[in-house]
């Protein structure tokens, strides 16, 4: 006889499958069988009834991603100095963090992520200067007569 079918190998075997999804996916499959207080198999399996039943089955979706190879729950760093084990993001993740990545390929990590420091164009000679120049004439201003908002304004010549 052969090895019986148990809700619990069947979860193990959704959860496995549904790491392999982008975590916002796999995050709202498992609230979703906790919410409704189901077997996480359950909702795995339903998806895919629920799928059939609209005639979408064919229809399929494959990340390219899955082409690389399959995500994996821990990953070890391959910057050497850190070799820290982590959860990896995207499959074949290499770095459990920029940082280290960017060690790793010989750069300088700067300790203030993202920080440029923009500092105004200088105007060349002649340019305008949005900042300080009129607009030209008949561009609006002061000096144009508008008429009230409640009055109906005239398109025609």
């Amino acid at each position: 006889m052969g090895e019986l079918v148990t809700n619990t190998k069947l979860n193990l075997a959704s959860k496995t499958l549904i790491e392999q999804l982008p975590d916002h996916v796999s995050e709202l499959i498992v609230e979703l069988a906790q919410q409704n207080r189901v077997e996480l198999w359950h909702i795995t399996a339903g998806v895919l009834l629920s799928v059939y039943m609209e005639g979408r089955l064919s229809a399929f979706v494959l990340d390219p991603a899955w082409q690389e190879g399959l995500r994996q729950k821990d990953y070890t760093c391959q910057y050497e100095p850190c070799g820290k084990k982590f959860k990896g993001k995207h499959i074949g993740q290499l770095y459990c963090s920029n940082e280290c990545g960017l060690l790793a390929s010989g750069q300088k990590f700067d300790e203030v992520e993202n920080f440029v420091e923009l500092k105004p164009a200088p105007i060349e000679p002649g340019a305008i200067d949005s900042v300080s120049a009129s607009p030209p004439a008949g561009w609006g201003g002061d000096n144009v007569d508008l008429p009230p908002l409640d009055e109906e304004i005239s398109t025609s010549a």
